[in-house]
């Protein structure tokens, strides 16, 4: 049984002005084109659906069923439309992001403030969360995108990633801890205790594992990592607390080291980031979400600029 929302929309009409003629009027159709809907409409469903009589048309117990179901069909097929035109819309919406911690205080924090200065009406969310959990809310449709480390998505088939750019590592600490100024090694810095924003990636683990000392002293000395935390800044208050090491970018903390609350003691040329935008292929996004992401890359473009001018002032090298 195939029948038209059209044929529905004439019948929910003719039952509410309770006359051919009046109805007809409502619609903008003639009266004898409203009479062959409501015949193929009969003739479709096996049942008379009105009653005709000389005071006017009244629905009969199955018109009744058809009416009530009609309703629904129609307000079912408005909402699509409305959800649909807000998809295309820079008005009214709404967008649900993802975020390596990295990013999220950088690249996708500015982003987020530009958009919604441009765009008022559409609501952000941001989640903030390791790689793998963004990983489950992409591919369960709860969130549209996210901007995190992408070296162990490389493989998956399903998914759409638009690198970024690359962001040197550096490990820094307050300037009276005890290694601040002088020429250290990495196993210098395993004595104590690392304060990490997320999971840290294999590509970044591995070179840790393989020097020796690391092994045998996470034996007695602190855990390595120490903490996890997914709040760059939670972490830079431990560091300025504590004697606890972090790795940051450099724009991460640029105002602490402006400051000079905080020093760079090291850094390796395998420290780095590499994150991008990750999405599902062949799933479309709605035109607000796909401005963010434009956003997040014109940020990032931005942010690598940035970067270097830092680079250039601080010339950081590997015995910082």
């Amino acid at each position: 049984m195939d029948i038209s929302l059209r044929l529905l929309r004439h019948a929910l009409t003719l039952a509410e002005h309770r006359n051919f003629a009046r109805a007809a009027v409502a619609l903008g159709i003639s009266q004898p084109a409203l009479s062959r809907s409501m015949q193929n409409l009969e003739r479709t469903v096996g049942a008379v659906l009105f009653d005709r009589r000389p005071q006017g048309v009244e629905p009969t117990d199955a018109g009744q069923l058809l009416l009530l179901r009609a309703r629904e069909l129609l307000s079912f097929s408005e909402e699509f439309v409305n959800e649909v035109s807000r998809t295309n819309s820079l008005h009214r919406g709404r967008i649900v992001c993802g975020a390596g911690p990295y990013p999220a205080e950088t690249v996708v924090a500015s982003a987020m403030v530009c958009f919604a200065a441009q765009h008022p009406g559409i609501q952000i969310e941001l989640r903030i969360r390791n790689w793998d959990e963004l990983l489950q809310g992409l591919r369960a449709r709860e969130i549209d995108a996210f901007i995190a480390e992408t070296s162990l998505l490389e493989g998956e088939d399903d998914l759409s990633i638009i690198p970024l750019g690359r962001h040197p590592l550096y490990f820094a600490a307050r300037p009276t801890h005890p290694l601040a100024g002088r020429r250290i090694a990495l196993e210098d810095l395993l004595d104590y205790s690392f304060a990490v924003p997320s999971r840290i990636p294999p590509r970044l683990l591995a070179p840790l594992l393989k020097n020796r000392v690391i092994a045998t002293r996470q034996q007695h000395g602190p855990a390595f990592p120490s903490v996890e935390c997914a709040s760059l800044s939670v972490l830079k208050r431990i560091v300025l607390s504590s004697d606890a090491v972090t790795a940051l970018t450099l724009a991460a903390m640029r105002e602490e080291l402006a400051d000079g609350r905080l020093v760079v003691l090291h850094t390796e040329p395998w420290l780095h980031l590499d994150y991008g935008i990750v999405r599902r292929k062949n799933r479309s996004l709605s035109l607000a979400a796909e401005k963010f992401l434009a956003l997040v890359q014109e940020e990032e473009m931005e942010l690598t600029r940035t970067e270097a001018k830092l680079r250039g002032c601080r010339a950081p090298g590997k015995h910082a």
